[in-house]
């Protein structure tokens, strides 16, 4: 569960839909639960932090595509348009750059789905980064997961 976080930019930043945007991602299935964390950042270097507990069963790959959905949600509310993605998961991301194939047919939906949501922006980003940088994202999904 996230508490909602009211973004307020205001009308000098109005272009800021137009910088780029960071979306960090990750999710977790454990004994204690499952969960994801969204970490999006500004061109100002505003940092929001987001965890969800997922209630609903889920494999691990499953998390990190509902953490992936959630923040590209998250994005388009803002209205930007020119975003970077970066996740621990090189499945996820190979799968969604279409160098993976998916034989999952859940997967494959939700790969179909974020290159749906995906559309929506000018520009985008994907880049798999090691899990041992995404300890920030470990604590938030960590969070969530135990919630």
């Amino acid at each position: 569960m996230s508490i909602p976080i009211e973004f307020k930019i205001d009308k000098k930043q109005s272009d800021l839909k137009y910088k780029i945007w960071h979306l960090y991602f990750d999710g977790a299935v454990s004994r204690h639960g499952k969960g994801t964390g969204i970490v999006l950042k500004s061109p100002l270097g505003h940092i929001f932090k987001f965890s969800y507990r997922l209630e609903f069963e889920a494999t691990r790959n499953v998390a990190e595509y509902e953490a992936l959905l959630l923040g590209i949600e998250k994005e388009k509310i803002l209205k930007v348009k020119l975003l970077s993605i970066k996740g621990d998961s090189d499945l996820v991301i190979m799968q969604i750059k279409n160098k993976f194939t998916c034989k999952n047919q859940r997967l494959r939906n939700y790969r179909n789905v974020v290159w749906d949501t995906m559309e929506y922006f000018d520009s985008i980003n994907l880049e798999a980064i090691p899990r041992e940088n995404a300890c920030l994202f470990d604590e938030l999904v960590g969070v969530a997961s135990t919630m």
